[in-house]
């Protein structure tokens, strides 16, 4: 029983410490692609932010998605995807605009990440 309750404590914890962090993305808690191992495929994705700025190139696709994370997700399981825009704040139906976008900052046009008020970007943080 300590033991489970243990579990459920360090859960709290770290939903505690998400919320507090809403536009952080750390690919060292799960988001990884095309690494296979032992016949499961995992997919990742260290993104760093942009916010209040959007990156104007066409997106390989749009989709509505309940947080930031949820963006994520889709970009690192959507091949060719490398970086996204998300929308800063959710519409009336509490879901985000996520768009996929097949370029990032680096290969784009200059002048192409712009300031936005509706939009955060996110791309894959370079080391």
């Amino acid at each position: 029983m300590l033991q489970s309750g243990f579990c459920f404590a360090l859960f709290l914890l770290s939903t505690a410490s998400a919320k507090q962090n809403d536009h952080q993305l750390d690919g060292s808690r799960g988001l990884k692609r095309g690494v296979s191992v032992r016949a499961n495929r995992v997919s990742y994705g260290h993104f760093s932010v942009d916010k209040f700025h959007r990156l104007q190139v066409s997106a390989g696709s749009s989709r509505a998605v309940s947080n930031y994370r949820d963006c994520a997700l889709s970009c690192v399981n959507t091949p060719p995807c490398s970086s996204f825009n998300v929308a800063s704040s959710p519409r009336s139906d509490g879901k985000y605009r996520c768009e996929l976008l097949d370029e990032d900052k680096y290969l784009a046009n200059p002048g192409q990440l712009v300031s936005s008020q509706e939009y955060y970007y996110y791309s894959i943080k370079v080391f």
